[in-house]
């Protein structure tokens, strides 16, 4: 589906270096957006790329004066890392962001923030203890309070064509090997296209509050080795589920939402939930044998 014109020609994209930010800031300059980027990284600097590093102060920095819109990218996301790294990840996820927020929507600055499914109350169920899911959760909360120059948009699992994880089973079973993906940890994957799609939609409608992305049904991991294998020709018997149990993840790995009510993203932004196995088709080249 073909984006609508956009009325926001300069925007923000903070966390240029990631998947989203990264495919987020090729499409909306695909869509005659000029865009700056921010980076952590010294070397790829210029003219639309700034530094800005969320892990450290960021009081002197200051956002360009002319962007109408403003996509925050960066964050902290592996679990691991947020238990590990506390203190530095609750600046990244939490406080440094919400400061950075509060610096673009004193510019006027419409400011959309990306937030995850594990943020996402499942009847019946506890929401995930660990810092990263909480951390969203704080943020979101603040966000909520800053006003209707705020969005949040929840996300779920967002592919990339060079997504390690996928390669390997491809690989592994194009050459014959046995493979033991999880068949009770479900994904409602995304491609990071229809993502950015949908962000530069939120922008340009300058939707407030919270809108969550998500394909149209939840499929396991056992289910896309099955189909990975189907389609690259490889024999379906290669793939022997495990369970997460049997594997020894611990609850803040499993328990948390997969797939998300996309009301929202279907009525107001006027965008179908997608299939599943469709948006994995439409982000791989699979080659068959």
């Amino acid at each position: 589906m073909i984006s609508p014109p956009s009325s926001t020609r300069r925007a923000l994209v903070v966390g240029a270096d990631g998947l989203v930010g990264r495919t987020l800031s090729e499409h909306l300059r695909a869509h005659a957006i000029e865009v700056t980027e921010t980076t952590r990284r010294n070397d790829t600097i210029g003219p639309q790329r700034v530094i800005l590093d969320l892990g450290q102060s960021i009081a002197r920095w200051e956002p360009p004066q002319t962007v109408e819109t403003a996509y925050i990218c960066a964050a902290a996301t592996q679990i691991k890392y947020c238990e590990d790294n506390v203190e530095e990840t609750i600046k990244i996820n939490v406080s440094n962001m919400l400061e950075l927020v509060k610096k673009l929507i004193s510019k006027n600055t419409f400011t959309l923030c990306l937030s995850t499914s594990r943020a996402c109350q499942i009847p019946g169920r506890p929401l995930p203890p660990d810092q990263y899911t909480q951390q969203k959760i704080a943020a979101e909360r603040a966000l909520l309070a800053l006003g209707d120059r705020v969005a949040i948009v929840r996300l779920t699992k967002v592919f990339a064509a060079d997504t390690p994880m996928v390669k390997q089973w491809q690989d592994s079973l194009a050459r014959g090997q046995v493979i033991h993906p999880f068949s009770d940890m479900t994904i409602a994957p995304l491609s990071a296209e229809f993502v950015a799609q949908a962000l530069q939609r939120i922008g340009d409608l300058k939707m407030s509050g919270v809108t969550n992305l998500s394909a149209s049904r939840a499929i396991s991991y056992a289910d896309l080795t099955h189909h990975i294998a189907r389609k690259i020709g490889a024999s379906e018997d290669l793939v022997q589920p495990t369970t997460c149990a049997a594997a020894g993840l611990s609850p803040e790995v499993t328990g948390a939402a997969s797939i998300l009510e996309t009301a929202r993203m279907e009525g107001e932004l006027g965008l179908p939930a997608p299939d599943p196995f469709d948006e994995i088709d439409k982000t791989f080249s699979f080659q068959r044998r």
